[in-house]
């Protein structure tokens, strides 16, 4: 009997004890010219010294056909830094592009449908994925994960924070009470707002 009893408590135990996972989410409307075309679906998990992000973008409307785009991501961090981050984008449920993050050593490697595209210098330790839960105050810039690359983050007014891409397009970010609400993105061809459910 006591036998019996050590193997459940060996086997129990890693259950037993591992640190409950916490779980926020954030769901956004996605408006273009006051009509809604799209939701955001973002979460942050949290167990221990871990934080994993994930990310669904789906927008939905007609040109001269309808047409479907999806983004999906997955953000790990471990103590504060970042490890692997993979974002692929679907059109009409077709990839058409598949990035990764990989964290080697202290350096990081980006990668586009499969091929090394460049080397970053780490540790990276704020990406553009954790804005949707964590308010900028302090930071200048956060990691792409799409494109890989750092974006200039700017303090407009409190709690307005301007994230500039490599290519000069600015998007605003609102938040109230360190709580993310309203996004305003300059897609190139053109603006669309998000708002927080």
């Amino acid at each position: 009997m006591a036998s019996l009893l050590i193997i459940l408590w060996h086997w129990l135990t890693p259950f037993s004890f591992s640190p409950a996972a916490s779980v926020e989410s954030a769901t956004f409307d996605i408006l273009y010219h006051d009509r809604v075309i799209g939701e955001l679906v973002s979460s942050r998990e949290r167990t221990g010294n871990q934080e994993i992000y994930r990310n669904t973008t789906t927008i939905r409307t007609r040109v001269f056909t309808q047409i479907e785009v999806q983004y999906q991501s997955r953000v790990v961090y471990q103590d504060g830094i970042l490890q692997e981050a993979t974002v692929t984008s679907l059109f009409n449920g077709d990839v058409y592009d598949n990035v990764k993050t990989q964290k080697v050593g202290n350096d990081y490697q980006f990668y586009k449908d499969g091929k090394l595209k460049r080397t970053l210098q780490g540790p990276i330790t704020f990406s553009a994925q954790q804005m949707y839960f964590k308010e900028p105050a302090g930071i200048s810039s956060a990691y792409s994960e799409e494109a890989g690359v750092f974006h200039t983050i700017k303090a407009d007014d409190k709690a307005k924070y301007s994230k500039i891409n490599s290519r000069g397009r600015t998007n605003y970010f609102y938040y109230e009470n360190q709580y993310l609400k309203k996004i305003e993105l300059d897609g190139g061809l053109f603006e669309v707002v998000m708002i927080r459910k």
